[in-house]
């Protein structure tokens, strides 16, 4: 629940990950990536350029997400569950995951004596960058 405060760090719900430059077979129905030099001992990509099962098709450079660190928050089981709920979700990330947030309850209840709460809204949907997306609002 925004603006209740973090409970843990971006870092520490969603685990440390690195980006890095790799070569991406262009063909819409491959998903091989390659080493950046147009080489990986594993994949097996010539130099020249080309996928060896498309040939037709020119590698393209891509940023591929390596996890170097697992986070505490599972995000595939946070998306299930929401979906479960009926909220929509669009973008996100486990950084922002409902886990990382005080429980909104919690922070009403400490606060008591001095609010009076009229109405809870529950939410349809939630919209926003996902980790693959440049947000320059994000802090």
């Amino acid at each position: 629940m925004h603006g209740a405060g973090r409970v843990m760090s971006r870092t520490e719900a969603a685990g440390r990950v690195r980006r890095r430059k790799r070569w991406a077979c262009g063909h819409r129905d491959c998903d091989r990536v390659f080493d950046i030099d147009g080489i990986s001992p594993t994949a097996g990509a010539p130099k020249r350029g080309v996928c060896p099962e498309h040939p037709d098709s020119r590698l393209k450079k891509v940023w591929v997400a390596e996890q170097l660190k697992p986070g505490k928050v599972d995000w595939p089981a946070v998306q299930a569950r929401l979906r479960e709920q009926g909220i929509v979700l669009v973008g996100g990330g486990a950084d922002e995951a409902p886990e990382v947030y005080k429980h909104l309850p919690d922070v009403l209840a400490a606060h008591a004596g001095s609010i009076r709460v009229k109405h809870t809204l529950r939410p349809l949907g939630v919209a926003m960058a996902g980790r693959d997306v440049h947000d320059p609002y994000k802090d």
